[in-house]
């Protein structure tokens, strides 16, 4: 599978303001719910800080503009945030410029759960994780950094440079979960395709690699890898059900039943 979404292009816009968030939030990739990947760019209004909260499936953050902090933890061009199912994280407080990331899923989910009111919905027996990668001192100029070092279950992420009419190289094996190539700088092509800055490409292709060629000087992609057993996750719908309270919108289950 293969699937890419742009700004140019996004397939929904709307601006967010409820006491827990403010901001925007533009969807580049949709799918269905526990069907298929998604992602959208989240802009947070400056100084607005989010509340510890957790979601339903795995789900990478790559800070793509502004600045902030996750936690104590600082947050800049190219952190990358990784979670499990039900791993609680936050907060996460915008800077005087505001804080924009890109959120990514193989599998589409809804809503979000604050806490401490939402405690009823974690279950105890889920594994959970998050982890919080970053640029390296000295790394201006590498071709290839490692944000998040490769698992042997396949959870990995990398910031990749090149320069204009320089093609990406990058070796390591896709997992059967996929991954999500991410343009921080720059410009790619792609097929054929443009893919300007903020784009998207969703790949999930056996022992294939993806040729994405730079159309600018200081092109730059991270690439967010998710483990092998990503794909197998599943959200019951009462679980669903409860995001719709939460987060208001007509909410449906994979079969197509409300």
């Amino acid at each position: 599978m293969l699937i890419t979404g742009t700004p140019a292009q996004p397939l929904s816009h709307r601006r967010v303001s409820d006491g827990k968030f403010c901001g925007t939030s533009t969807s580049l990739i949709e799918s269905e719910i526990g069907v298929g990947p998604q992602a959208f760019i989240v802009s947070q209004t400056a100084d607005w800080k989010v509340p510890v909260h957790f979601h339903q499936q795995f789900q990478f953050q790559v800070i793509v503009g502004g600045g902030g902090s996750l936690g104590s933890h600082r947050l800049s061009h190219g952190s990358v945030h990784w979670t499990s199912p039900q791993s609680a994280y936050g907060p996460i407080t915008s800077g005087k410029d505001g804080l924009c990331y890109i959120t990514l899923r193989v599998l589409s989910d809804r809503g979000v759960w604050y806490l401490p009111e939402s405690r009823s919905a974690m279950n105890s027996s889920v594994p959970k994780e998050h982890k919080l990668g970053s640029m390296p001192d000295g790394s201006f100029g590498v071709k290839q950094n490692t944000l998040l070092p490769l698992r042997a279950d396949g959870l990995g992420a990398w910031l990749l440079r090149a320069e204009k009419d320089e093609s990406l190289s990058f070796q390591e094996r896709p997992t059967r979960s996929g991954r999500f190539y991410v343009v921080l700088q720059g410009s790619f092509s792609f097929s054929g395709q443009l893919l300007p800055k903020l784009s998207c490409l969703y790949w999930s292709v056996p022992d294939e690699q993806p040729i994405l060629t730079a159309l600018n000087d200081g092109s730059e992609v991270v690439i967010a890898q998710f483990p092998d057993h990503a794909m197998d996750h599943s959200v019951p719908i009462e679980i669903v059900k409860q995001a719709h309270m939460l987060s208001g919108g007509a909410i449906k289950s994979p079969n197509g039943n409300e």
